[in-house]
């Protein structure tokens, strides 16, 4: 499978309440260097119980990981999402 189309299997997962699955596909996507998994991962990340009650926890510091990674591709949500983390 291509990075976009586990990217596509994160979002899936997502919309059917599998969070941990899509914690899966989005790492994977994101290692693969897809940008949009870089930042949703990073979003996912920040907001963690938020959004997602217990089944996902809030990481910062990987969150900021793959905020720069998708910031070095040029992203400027990447780059908004650093500037909120700071």
């Amino acid at each position: 499978a291509t990075p976009e189309q586990i990217y596509q299997l994160a979002l899936e997962a997502r919309t059917e309440g599998n969070y941990a699955a899509m914690l899966d596909y989005l790492r994977r996507a994101a290692r693969s260097g897809d940008r949009p998994a870089r930042e949703l991962l990073a979003s996912v990340l920040m907001a963690g119980p938020a959004l997602y009650g217990k089944a996902v926890r809030a990481d910062y510091c990987e969150a900021a990981y793959w905020m720069r990674l998708s910031a070095t591709q040029g992203s400027v949500v990447g780059r908004h999402q650093l500037l909120l983390l700071n």
